[in-house]
This record gives structure tokens, sequence and C-alpha cells, in this order.
């Protein structure tokens, strides 16, 4: 009865950590994006004080 409680609790440790990842990555992912657009704000507000300038 231990034994199959000890694989179940595996299988649902190993499930949680497959969505903790998958969580993770999709967080990677979002900061990528974030950081394209503040590099793309920045050039933009760049090139923007050159004009007035």
């Amino acid at each position: 009865m231990q034994v199959g409680c000890g694989v179940n609790q595996a299988r649902q440790a190993g499930t949680s950590f497959k969505t903790i990842s998958d969580s993770i990555i999709e967080i990677n992912d979002l900061n990528t994006q974030i950081a394209s657009a503040a590099e793309e704000q920045t050039a933009v507000a760049e090139e923007i004080n050159r004009n007035i300038h």
C-alpha cells in the first residue's frame, strides 16, 4: 500500500514539475517580449528627441 502511495506521489510531483517548467518558459518568453518592446520604445524616444533638437 505504501509503495503505491509513493509511486502516485512521485507521479504527481512529476506532473507538478512539468507545469512549473512550462510556466517558467512562458514567463521567460513574456520577459523577452517586454525587453524587446522597451528597446523599441527607447529607440523611438531617442529618434523623437533628435528630431526635436
